[in-house]
């Protein structure tokens, strides 16, 4: 009876009466074995990404290493040392010289003596 008197009212007052439908939600559920897809970070990841973060780690390694054996034996510095000396036959001659202790005397007297007359010159 209440519908009737809502209807009633509504046309005598010229308001339209929409009748609305309750809105209706659907959820669509899939079974999950939680252990199954457990990768080794701890997260949920499905096979194929917990693949691929292991092959980018390993690839990552692996250009390290290659990098440092790389630098490890085409070392830049030692290749400039041969240039400013002329050659790599100078560069053993070169080191030769350093290895003696003469030339490390003879070094260390002349530079005392450099050291003595700016002493001098400074007074």
């Amino acid at each position: 009876m209440t519908n009737k008197k809502t209807i009633g009212k509504a046309i005598s007052s010229s308001k339209k009466v929409v009748k609305t439908a309750e809105p209706t939600v659907t959820v669509k559920t899939k079974k999950v074995n939680k252990e199954a897809e457990m990768s080794c970070c701890g997260t949920t990841c499905s096979e194929s990404k917990t693949f691929m973060i292991h092959v980018i780690i390993f690839v990552l390694i692996v250009l390290n290493v290659g990098s440092s054996i790389f630098l490890y034996f085409n070392n830049p510095v030692h290749r400039l040392e041969i240039m400013k000396v002329w050659g790599r036959d100078n560069y053993e001659k070169t080191l030769q010289i350093y290895k003696n202790n003469g030339f490390a005397e003879q070094q260390k007297q002349y530079l005392e003596s450099v050291l003595e007359q700016m002493n001098t010159n400074e007074e």
